[in-house]
C-alpha cells in the first residue's frame, strides 16, 4: 500500500530531490511508490515559510535511502490536477 500525502505551498525552484509532477507524468511517477506531494500556488506568504522545510525533507529522505519520494505540482499551471486531488486550501495537509 502506498501513501500519498498532499500539502499545498507556494511555487519555488525545485531544489533537493523534489520531483516536478504534472498531469502527464502523475500516474507514471506515483504508481507503486510512496510520495509526499506539495501543490504549489502563487501568493501564499504562509506557504513561503514552508518551502525550506519541504526542500530539506526531500534532501533528508534522499540521503537516508528512504523509499519515500517528494514531488511538487505547480497548481498555477495544473489547476485541473489540483482540483482532481481535492486540494482546496493552502497550506494544508490532505491525506489521500
Amino acid at each position: 500500500m502506498s501513501l500519498v500525502l498532499f500539502t499545498a505551498i507556494a511555487p519555488c525552484t525545485v531544489l533537493g530531490n523534489v520531483t516536478p509532477l504534472n498531469p502527464t507524468n502523475w500516474h507514471e511517477q506515483l504508481a507503486g511508490r510512496t510520495w509526499m506531494v506539495t501543490f504549489a500556488v502563487t501568493g501564499c506568504k504562509h506557504c513561503e515559510l514552508m518551502k525550506p522545510m519541504w526542500q530539506e525533507m526531500a534532501r533528508e529522505l534522499a540521503a537516508s535511502d528512504s523509499d519515500v519520494h517528494v514531488g511538487r505540482v505547480n497548481s498555477s499551471l495544473h489547476n485541473g490536477l489540483t482540483k482532481t486531488m481535492r486540494v482546496t486550501d493552502e497550506p494544508a495537509l490532505e491525506p489521500n
